[in-house]
């Protein structure tokens, strides 16, 4: 779990840093790379959320996570 929730704040920042270059330079490749970007997000932490279905308390906190994640990029 550890491991996973560092990797999901690894590709949060990877994804902001996406976000900042496609607001600065407007190029489609980097809205491309912000597409990815955003898309891996989304899959590391749909693995997290895995990974905690047995503990209520760290569902939750994922819960509470995805949610801010998902207002941020949409």
């Amino acid at each position: 779990v550890l491991q996973v929730t560092e990797t999901t704040f690894s590709a949060a920042k990877d994804a902001q840093m996406s976000t900042r270059n496609y607001a600065v330079s407007g190029s489609s490749a980097d809205l491309t790379e912000f597409n990815n970007r955003t898309e891996r997000l989304k899959q590391v932490l749909g693995s997290l959320r895995a990974l905690t279905l047995d503990n209520s308390i760290e569902r939750d906190n994922v819960s509470l996570l995805g949610k801010y994640i998902e207002d941020l990029y949409q």
